[in-house]
């Protein structure tokens, strides 16, 4: 759940402290340079009262709530402001509309998940999977699709990668489990029954696990060793389809990909470009951008 969701849910507040809380979401940015003091006279309450909505919103002081809301903001108000992402079409908009609109989409979730990145978080991502025999994959619906792929792609380049499909078999899957592996869990609202139970044992085993979920706290990035967001701008149910999410997770496992690969760039190319000889000897083409 988002900061300011949490904001607008939580019932404890005190009619003052909802004062504050109010204020905050109808100024967002323009807090950001405003002294306690300056605040509490707009809101004619006191300092003391900011510091005690911060820690009943679980922060340490004020300072650290308004950066992490401030932080939530500019993410908010950074893209998608000319296009809905849950309904990106209407129901009598040309073939032409609806493909513009898809593609205004995904160049906007690119920017979107790129924004995200953390450069830190990244890195050790990428070590965990480095020093992992091998890599456990949990996910259900679509963000299996994209499993799948970044399955394909790391095991082209030698590294092993499991996934149980079978729903309910992945509850099964911690004998054959080593103490030196790694978890990859997909989920968006990172809530889903089975991968709740999943954290359960990859923690049990205490293997490391990779989350690829949306902003806001939830159960997944809460029991996380590293925590890779996604674009985080569609509702569960209320949509067209996942596009935004969706695309935004396969751009993730793309990139943890592709930074992987870069850590023995020459190794991997080599060992791909003699695998794929190998495999496909046969295929040609008369394309001269094709042409090997």
């Amino acid at each position: 759940m988002l900061l300011i969701e949490q904001m607008k849910k939580e019932d404890t507040f005190t009619d003052s402290q909802k004062v504050i809380i109010d204020y905050m979401i109808s100024k967002k940015q323009e807090i950001e340079h405003m002294t306690l003091k300056e605040l509490a006279e707009e809101t004619y309450t006191s300092p003391a009262s900011f510091v005690r909505v911060a820690k009943k919103m679980g922060y340490d002081g004020f300072e650290q709530f308004r950066d992490a809301f401030l932080s939530e903001q500019r993410y908010l108000d950074a893209h998608f402001q000319e296009i809905d992402p849950n309904l990106p079409f209407g129901p009598n908009d040309h073939y032409m509309t609806i493909a513009n609109r898809l593609a205004t989409l995904v160049k906007e979730t690119i920017d979107d998940s790129l924004a995200l990145v953390d450069y830190r978080k990244l890195k050790a991502a990428v070590n965990i999977i480095k020093m992992a025999e091998a890599i456990h994959i949990s996910a259900i619906s679509y963000p299996l699709l994209y499993a799948r792929d970044f399955q394909l792609k790391m095991r082209r380049i030698g590294k092993r990668v499991e996934i149980t499909e079978l729903v309910g078999e992945q509850l099964y899957t911690a004998p054959i489990m080593g103490k030196n592996d790694c978890a990859i869990i997909l989920s968006y609202s990172g809530e889903t029954p089975l991968n709740v139970d999943m954290i359960k044992i990859f923690k049990k085993k205490q293997i490391p696990i990779i989350a690829i979920t949306s902003r806001g706290e939830n159960t997944l990035r809460s029991n996380a060793d590293v925590v890779l967001d996604v674009t985080t701008r569609e509702k569960l149910y209320s949509k067209i389809a996942g596009y935004t999410n969706e695309f935004s997770m396969k751009y993730i496992l793309d990139l943890l990909y592709s930074c992987y690969f870069s850590e023995e760039y020459e190794l991997f190319l080599d060992y791909k470009r003699s695998l794929s000889k190998r495999s496909e000897p046969g295929r040609f083409s008369d394309t001269e951008i094709l042409k090997e």
